[in-house]
């Protein structure tokens, strides 16, 4: 074989095996075959032109550039064998220095402190669509807590690729799943706190129950129609609480670890017996969600809301903009659009618009003397073009109309009030300080099978029932984006910075390798 051809098939041999060895390491599975395959056809090559030119090779082999050709190489293949062993050894024993000058790619102290404590593997499965900002978000804080903690694994799943997944979970874009054990969380934030405090929920031992009373045809948590409550049971188990019915008549008590005790549009009154163990329930320190529907008057409650100075107007709201045009719902004036909330830990960053079909306004009673025990606010608003339609008989048969008899807009369709022992008098020795809640919202068709999913039902819902069940951020960690991580220059610096970097720098090397050229030439 002629001297060139030899090189240049040793060439190609070489090139087979570069080409081998980046497909083996990018690639698995066919992948691994074809690199075998250029792995063996390289070297191959070589070792036929090294059999054909062996008489040249042992000439070549006593040469003394030889000897310091095969030095050179033996040298790079142990330069080469130190830096493979020293990146094998950073794999297995990596840290991360975080030189931003807010730590904005560090876990905060108390996120560190809840992974050390996880004693088993936690699962987090975040469903973002590729090529998106929360996609590349999500991935970026969700390896800081992998890297903390061997416990946590994670799961980017595009809900368009894979749909079945999404759907096996029962999750949508943007959402969060967070899986412990048999326990089970879910966020739709995209902070370190919001993750931190789903995993502490996670993880916790115990789970948080929450009653539907029944009995007096309430909505049913295990109806699957359009009027049912499935889909909020099935949406509460995934934040993590246990859901059941529960009966007051003959009960003695709310059963003591009820964490939320929900009372769903019931379309008949409660005996005597049965209010009085709500009103029990709540002067202990208990925590109660009211959805009141109108046309009928709720006299039961009325003793119960007032220790709260809250109160169910006997009247249905109206609006006089009527929205037509809403996908597959057609909205007429019974629908009550909000878009307006108060600020309190249920709203905290609430901007959609909740739907409420066919709802009545909730009032605070004005006291005339200032009550430090009770603390009550309204949460939703309606827009001035509501009003409070005080005819029912008009309601019913379609024909009402606004005048000077009605309930003026804007009006509340649902509020919150805590009351606590604290400031009761005469002082009650050692006995420990108790804080009821309540949420009263004047529907309890927003929250049905049909309408749970529309706009921001759901979330509204959901916040309410976590704030009466103390599940609101238990960690709070202060937001590390912020100003200060950006460089503004000048025009003028950035020609300068040009001129320095891309210039200057690259001539003074250029500059430094002609001179030693030059001198070595002359020498």
């Amino acid at each position: 074989m002629p001297g060139a051809v030899s090189r240049y098939v040793a060439a190609i041999g070489l090139l087979l095996i570069i080409a081998g060895s980046a497909v083996y390491s990018v690639q698995s599975g066919a992948g691994g075959r074809v690199a075998l395959v250029l792995l063996v056809a390289g070297a191959g090559l070589i070792a036929a032109t090294a059999l054909v030119n062996a008489r040249e090779l042992r000439e070549w082999t006593r040469k003394r550039s030889a000897r310091q050709g095969a030095n050179a190489i033996l040298m790079t293949l142990l330069f080469t064998a130190i830096l493979v062993t020293v990146q094998a050894i950073s794999v297995r024993n990596t840290h991360r220095h975080d030189l931003t000058r807010n730590q904005r790619f560090t876990l905060s102290e108390s996120t560190r402190q809840l992974l050390a404590a996880v004693d088993d593997d936690v699962r987090v499965t975040a469903f973002y669509r590729r090529d998106t900002e929360q996609h590349a978000r999500a991935d970026r804080l969700l390896s800081l807590y992998a890297h903390e903690s061997r416990r946590i694994h994670y799961e980017l799943v595009d809900p368009d690729h894979k749909p079945l997944v999404a759907e096996s979970m029962r999750a949508a874009s943007g959402d969060m799943v967070v899986q412990y054990k048999d326990h089970r969380r879910v966020t739709n934030e995209l902070t370190e706190q919001a993750i931190t405090n789903t995993i502490l929920f996670a993880t916790r031992a115990t789970k948080k129950a929450v009653y539907f009373v029944t009995g007096h045809d309430e909505k049913d948590i295990e109806d699957s129609g359009p009027a049912g409550y499935s889909a909020l049971r099935m949406r509460l188990q995934d934040r993590g609480y246990l859901i059941s019915s529960l009966s007051l008549l003959g009960a003695e008590s709310v059963p003591r670890d009820c964490a939320v005790l929900v009372i769903a549009g019931p379309k008949k009154s409660y005996l005597a017996g049965e209010a009085e163990r709500v009103a029990e329930y709540l002067a202990g320190g208990g925590k109660a969600l009211f959805m009141i529907d109108p046309l009928r008057a709720a006299p039961e409650f009325v003793p119960i809301l007032d220790r709260y100075r809250l109160a169910l107007e006997d009247a249905v709201l109206l609006d006089e903009l009527v929205v037509v045009d809403a996908g597959d719902e057609m909205f007429d004036a019974t629908f009550t659009k909000v878009r307006r909330y108060q600020p309190h830990e249920i709203t905290r960053g609430f901007r959609p618009i909740t739907i409420f079909p066919l709802a009545r306004p909730v009032g605070i009673v004005s006291a005339e003397v200032v009550d430090p025990s009770i603390n009550v606010q309204y949460l939703a608003m309606t827009e001035p073009s509501v009003w409070g339609e005080t005819d029912i008989d008009r309601v019913r048969s379609g024909q009402a109309t606004r005048d000077t008899d009605d309930i003026q807009g804007s009006l509340a369709v649902a509020a919150v009030a805590e009351r606590t022992n604290r400031f009761e008098l005469p002082p009650k020795g050692a006995e420990p300080v108790r804080v009821s809640r309540i949420v009263v919202i004047g529907d309890s068709d927003f929250a049905t099978n049909r309408f749970l999913g529309l706009l921001g039902n759901s979330d509204f819902l959901l916040n309410a029932i976590d704030f009466l069940a103390e599940e609101q951020d238990v960690i709070a960690i202060r937001s590390k984006e912020g100003p200060g991580e950006y460089v503004f220059i000048t025009v003028r610096q950035g020609r300068l910075i040009f001129l320095l970097c891309l210039v200057l720098l690259p001539l003074a090397v250029m500059s430094t390798g002609v001179y030693v050229f030059t001198k070595k030439r002359r020498a």
